[in-house]
């Protein structure tokens, strides 16, 4: 075999084993998230300043008029715990001086 054909086999098959690999990787994916519903809640429930407040910085971002028809919470509740141990880690690392 000359030097091409082992190069293009050996191209072929770290590519086709990358491929099955990434298959593999999105079928266990699919398996082990569970699907859920966003969190939503209706205006009525909510508290009108609460609306208020977030409307109007809504509109401040996006320098136009926004309408509120829903809010929803964007960060699983995982997630919130690795969020906290961060700010805790950048809040003790701005320390002037050691706590004793």
């Amino acid at each position: 075999m000359d030097i091409y054909r082992v190069a293009g086999l050996g191209f072929a098959l770290v590519m086709l084993g990358t491929s099955a690999l990434c298959a593999l990787l999105t079928v266990l994916r699919a398996f082990s998230i569970p699907k859920q519903q966003p969190l939503t809640a209706a205006a009525d429930t909510l508290d009108p300043v609460l609306i208020a407040v977030l409307t109007a910085a809504a509109s401040e971002a996006l320098s136009r008029p926004v309408r509120m028809y829903a809010v929803q919470l964007s960060m699983p509740e995982a997630a919130e715990n690795w969020s906290r141990a961060g700010r805790m880690d950048v809040m003790i690392s701005h320390r002037l001086e050691q706590k004793r």
